[in-house]
């Protein structure tokens, strides 16, 4: 006997299950792809670790940083022109004696700072940076004095979803 009628039947069941696998793989991926994910204060916790191993040798604070400020880019292996005209990341490096404000420097962005304040304060603020601000004891040799500092780094991103390689040698 040749009866075909229950190969018909699963049939339509069977392209009942590719059309189900085929929109859950079309689901996944509009999923995954539309997620929104914002690494900009993970991009700035990155950026002010690297500038305090590059300027911090030893609890020493590498004098070679006040005598040339724009060298810290190099020293540090940082692209800066991501720190100028319109670029997304911000640092300012302050050491103070005690209270009292000793040496001070930022990179060109100084708007970076009041937009992280206001982010701060404000609960919903999407389109400002995010800022992380570390500090850190160290020592410094002035006038043939040690004195004991701490060492303050400001460091601030709105990198919205591009791919920036923030060392100057990174060709990805």
């Amino acid at each position: 006997m040749n009866k075909r009628g229950g190969e018909k039947l699963l049939a339509i069941w069977w392209f009942f299950v590719l059309i189900v696998i085929g929109v859950g793989i079309v689901a996944g991926v509009l999923i995954f792809y539309n997620a929104n994910v914002d690494a900009r204060t993970l991009e700035a916790q990155v950026l002010s670790e690297r500038i305090f191993s590059c300027i911090v040798k030893d609890n020493f604070f590498d004098k070679e940083v006040m005598n040339n400020f724009d060298a810290i880019y190099k020293k540090c292996g940082l692209n800066d022109k991501l720190f100028t005209g319109d670029g997304v990341f911000y640092f300012k490096i302050s050491l103070y004696d005690g209270d009292n404000l000793f040496y001070e420097k930022s990179s060109d962005l100084k708007s970076f700072e009041t937009d992280c304040a206001i982010a701060s304060e404000m609960k919903k603020a999407d389109y400002f940076p995010r800022c992380v601000k570390s500090s850190e004891n160290v020592l410094f040799y002035d006038n043939n004095e040690l004195k004991s500092l701490r060492l303050e780094v400001l460091a601030g991103s709105n990198q919205f979803g591009r791919r920036v390689s923030l060392a100057e040698n990174d060709k990805n």
